[in-house]
């Protein structure tokens, strides 16, 4: 997986946050890697992805792959856009991954200005 679309969740800083750069009109899978703080028979049972600017960032297609959360990321306009997955767990804990995306213009490429749809603002999966 690119690192500048996963997010290597620590046990230890949980403070870190996933800063990562794309151009206008990128579409990546961004996911938050949950190994290193999943305890010994504790799953995920659900995620919810939060952004700050759905006009910037449209999220889509939310999946949960054993440790691992994602959710389909469509950079729109130029911009900052945060990002949140906030999983809970089988325990009951609820762990947190923030991101910050910076969506730089094409202004050469006029094709690219046309109109675009914003996404919505929270998107929740839950484990099958």
């Amino acid at each position: 997986m690119p690192r500048a679309t996963t997010a290597y969740v620590s046990a230890f800083q949980r403070d870190r946050l996933h800063q990562a750069q794309f151009r206008r009109r990128e579409s990546r899978r961004i996911t938050a890697d949950l190994t290193a703080v999943l305890p010994a028979g504790v799953t995920v049972t659900s995620v919810t992805w939060r952004t700050t600017s759905p006009w910037t960032l449209r999220m889509s297609d939310g999946q949960i792959d054993g440790a691992k959360v994602s959710v389909r990321a469509d950079f729109q306009y130029a911009g900052c856009a945060g990002l949140k997955a906030q999983v809970t767990l089988s325990d009951g804990d609820v762990l947190n991954q923030a991101f910050l995306f910076t969506v730089q213009d094409a202004p050469f490429f006029y094709d690219e200005l046309g109109p675009m749809t914003s996404g919505p603002y929270t998107l929740t999966t839950t484990a099958p």
